[in-house]
This record gives C-alpha cells, structure tokens and sequence, in this order.
C-alpha cells in the first residue's frame, strides 16, 4: 500500500506541477469494474467531505464517460481519496488558457 500510495502521491505531484495557469480541485478515477457508479461516487462524496461532515454539499461534478468525478478536496482528506481502494488515480484538475486567435478558429 505504501508504494502505491507513493506512486499515487508522486503522479499527482507531477501533475499539479504541469498545471502551467493552475489548478482548482482533483480529477479522481475510479475502477472502471466498479458495477454501480452511483455507489462509488456517493462513496467519495462522503470520503471527501470527512466525518465531521455538517450538511454541507461537496463540490463535485460527475465524469462517467471516464469513470471519474471532479472535485474540491481537503488537503487533509486527500490521502483517504488516494487509498480508497476504488480509485485508480488522482490528478489536478488544471486551468487551461485558450488562445483568442485559437478561439476564432472554431
């Protein structure tokens, strides 16, 4: 468990440094298998949002077309997401700046 969670911890870093305008929040995937997506986000809605939870939502947007979900998390719950053992990964959800001469293309 420790070298996954290094291995983890360590492609989140690096992906939090190639986030060249930022970052706001973590994309976490999940297994794939997993037979009900509704369970496994409902899962790390309550993992993100702690024990001490008070009514409050969690931030976070649902991504089924890759098995992910996008969301605000704690730095001090960030380690509980990263060991749950239906996800394959967490990575920083970076800003992107588009070039207005790009956007005319379109």
């Amino acid at each position: 468990l420790d070298v996954a969670r290094a291995t983890t911890r360590s492609a989140l870093n690096a992906s939090i440094l190639a986030c060249e305008h930022g970052f706001s929040g973590y994309i976490v995937s999940l297994n794939p298998s997993t037979a009900r997506m509704q369970d496994a986000i409902a899962t790390l809605e309550t993992i993100i949002a702690g024990p001490q939870r008070t009514g409050s939502s969690v931030n976070m947007r649902s991504l089924p077309s890759i098995s992910a979900v996008a969301a605000e998390i704690d730095e001090a719950r960030l380690d509980a997401v990263v060991d749950h053992p239906q996800v394959v990964s967490v990575e920083a959800d970076c800003y992107l700046q588009l070039d207005p001469e790009d956007m005319g293309a379109l």
